[in-house]
């Protein structure tokens, strides 16, 4: 982390440097996906949450910084911020078949399971 916060120092509207960042808590908190420790990787993917959204602020564009940020939101369960970024992405990039499986997940996870099928198709 000390790179990452050394370049935001020089350079801190370089989205890259934030998505760079966020990628980076996600994997950490990945690694505790079969450890016990549930609050520590809660915690590194709400920094997760937060480094791509800074990227969000320097770049409202940054497709896979929104994809990331929804796909954080959805492991923590916050269904809803999940499926409003995931509804970005698909409005920015209709074509990508990823963000329709994502969104589709989430769409399964509250239920909704007429737009699930939709997405999933």
């Amino acid at each position: 982390m000390e790179d990452f916060n050394l370049a935001l120092e020089k350079d801190d509207t370089n989205p890259k440097f934030y998505h760079a960042k966020g990628l980076t808590f996600m994997a950490a908190a990945d690694k505790l996906y079969k450890q016990i420790d549930k609050e520590k990787k809660i915690d590194l993917m709400k920094q997760a949450i937060e480094q791509f959204g800074y990227a969000q602020d320097c770049n409202k564009s940054f497709v896979s910084a929104i994809f990331y940020q929804a796909k954080m939101f959805r492991r923590i369960g916050e269904y809803e911020s999940a499926m409003s970024q995931f509804t970005k992405v698909q409005e920015m990039t209709p074509a990508d078949k990823n963000v329709y499986f994502e969104r589709g997940v989430v769409y399964q996870l509250v239920g909704n399971h007429e737009l699930a099928i939709q997405d999933l198709n």
